[in-house]
């Protein structure tokens, strides 16, 4: 028998009003963000891994980006990504955010910390897709998620 699917928590439209206030997003597609919150037990197919590794990516894109303009050293760019862009720090700000209320999920599995990393990445990957890969957007959204330039690294937030 296959394995029972939590469809708990907020409804469809209560997540998508949840993920655009948390991000400051409206998304074009819905179903992408939509997407980026079935976790790999929910969904055949990997569920919503494909689309964190394009958040992942677009993130640690932006964030070069970002040093690179400031004119940072690759040293701080380095420590910009691993304390920014790692899971400990997306799971954080995910729950912060209220978003394991989102995530779409077999029953009986909760919420783990690498569920939530990897969902938030998702999420950024939905959204680096739905807004057809515009910079300025996207660093919109990571400065809303508090993933942006961290003030600690020369410069402080772009």
């Amino acid at each position: 028998m296959p394995p029972r699917m939590n469809t708990g928590g907020l409804p469809r439209e209560d997540r998508l009003i949840v993920i655009e206030q948390a991000t400051g997003y409206s998304f074009t597609n819905p179903e992408l963000c939509l997407e980026a919150l079935r976790t790999a037990g929910y969904t055949p197919g990997g569920g919503h891994k494909g689309l964190a590794q394009v958040g992942d990516a677009a993130l640690r894109l932006a964030l070069i980006m970002i040093g690179y303009e400031k004119g940072a050293p690759r040293e701080q760019i380095n420590d910009a990504l691993s304390i920014q862009a790692s899971n400990t720090h997306l799971s954080r700000l995910g729950f912060e955010d209220g978003l394991d209320e989102c995530v779409y999920r077999t029953e009986g599995v909760a919420v783990s910390k690498n569920i939530m990393a990897t969902t938030v990445q998702a999420l950024l990957g939905a959204v680096f897709i739905d807004c057809k890969q515009n910079t300025s957007v996207f660093r919109g959204v990571i400065e809303a998620l508090g993933l942006s330039w961290p003030a600690f690294v020369m410069g402080g937030p772009f």
